[in-house]
């Protein structure tokens, strides 16, 4: 039995949840997201919580019930608060600056990178070597950071590179005489 699937999913103040014809439909401070929802289970809106429950016993059903309760409350989420991924550029000459519609990057290369930003994320350059991806939707976020990372990602020797905020890269001994 999924553990994850039984959990209820609070609604936050001032979202407002709708399920009509198989689309979840959530609207908040930061936005409107929709999400269409398995026939394999059924999704009931009750004293400011959502329950899912899955139809049949079946393996499928099993399997969806969970993962259609975790998209469910990360819509939930991204909505009310959104979702936001940070990360560090080091290096020596390595910097981002803003640009209209994105950023441009200076990552080493021969040329700059030019990165634009999509209707539902959103790309800010707090400082020259910080970028803070933001956006409602977990996947989106997680897949445009992921993009930009994989530009320069950090190198084993001297640690430079896009890394994400906090993450920490086991260097390599260098070479002994």
């Amino acid at each position: 039995m999924s553990r994850v699937g039984r959990k209820a999913i609070p609604i936050p103040q001032g979202v407002k949840v709708s399920f009509k014809e198989r689309v979840l439909t959530a609207e908040g401070k930061y936005g409107r997201g929709t999400h269409g929802v398995s026939p394999k289970v059924e999704v009931n809106i009750e004293d400011n919580c959502i329950n899912v429950s899955r139809i049949a016993a079946d393996k499928a059903s099993r399997a969806m019930w969970g993962t259609e309760r975790a998209l469910i409350a990360n819509l939930v989420h991204g909505v009310a608060e959104g979702f936001q991924k940070n990360i560090e550029i080091v290096g020596l000459g390595y910097k981002a600056q803003p640009v209209s519609g994105g950023i441009k990057l200076s990552l080493g290369f021969s040329h700059d990178i030019e990165h634009k930003s999509s209707e539902n994320v959103s790309l800010k350059v707090p400082s020259a070597t910080r970028i803070v991806v933001e956006g409602i939707e977990k996947q989106a976020v997680g897949q445009v950071s992921s993009k930009i990372r994989s530009l320069r990602p950090p190198e084993p020797f001297k640690g430079k590179g896009l890394l994400y905020a906090g993450e920490k890269i086991l260097l390599k001994e260098k070479k002994k005489k």
